[in-house]
């Protein structure tokens, strides 16, 4: 009848007209904003194929491999501060715990929320006892069944993005689609429904 067809999982795809072939993925160590090298690789990363969005403006992207999550909140802050700062996720990884940390101990991000899946403390202990040893001083932490993946960012100059997508906050980036947004509108209606919980 049918014959079995071995597939290339490894061939090119064609997701995106501007699409980044190699893997970029974070290693140990290098989520770090003094190292200006990695810190600008993020930025060009999502520059190369959306940028910001303007008001009420919304970009779908679709990558392989080569956008982790948190580079949406290096590319924000290379143009401006972050006064409010609401993550939702399922994972996260211990590299960018320590980055977070860092970014608000360096008065570049003012609040920091995260929404943690109650299922993150047996998958992740050790990121999760990361997050919960920094939880006074640096975030303010919810536990729930959560399975989203949303970053909502209220910026210095008073503009609101919502990046949503399947990526986990994680040096794991496999295909991954993202939506980012600049709304208002949006952005209360996902922090309203978190800061409810």
């Amino acid at each position: 009848m049918f014959k079995p067809i071995r597939q290339n999982r490894k061939s090119k795809s064609i997701l995106a007209d501007k699409f980044v072939t190699e893997n970029s993925n974070f290693k140990a160590g290098s989520i770090v904003l003094s190292n200006q090298t990695v810190f600008f690789q993020a930025i060009n990363k999502i520059n190369q194929i959306a940028g910001i969005p303007n008001d009420n403006e919304d970009y779908r992207i679709v990558t392989r491999k080569n956008i982790n999550s948190f580079d949406f909140i290096l590319l924000l802050l290379h143009k401006n501060k972050i006064t409010d700062l609401t993550i939702a996720f399922y994972r996260i990884g211990k590299k960018v715990i320590q980055e977070l940390k860092n970014l608000k101990d360096n008065k570049l991000i003012t609040n920091i929320t995260l929404l943690v899946n109650d299922g993150f403390p047996k998958l992740c202990p050790d990121a999760y006892n990361l997050m919960k040893q920094y939880e006074s001083n640096t975030f303010k932490i919810k536990i729930e069944n959560n399975h989203t993946k949303i970053i909502c960012a209220k910026t210095e100059d008073n503009k609101y993005y919502v990046i949503e997508g399947s990526g986990n906050l994680s040096n794991n980036s496999r295909i991954e689609q993202y939506s980012f947004t600049q709304n208002k509108s949006l952005y209360d209606f996902h922090t309203e429904w978190i800061n409810n919980i």
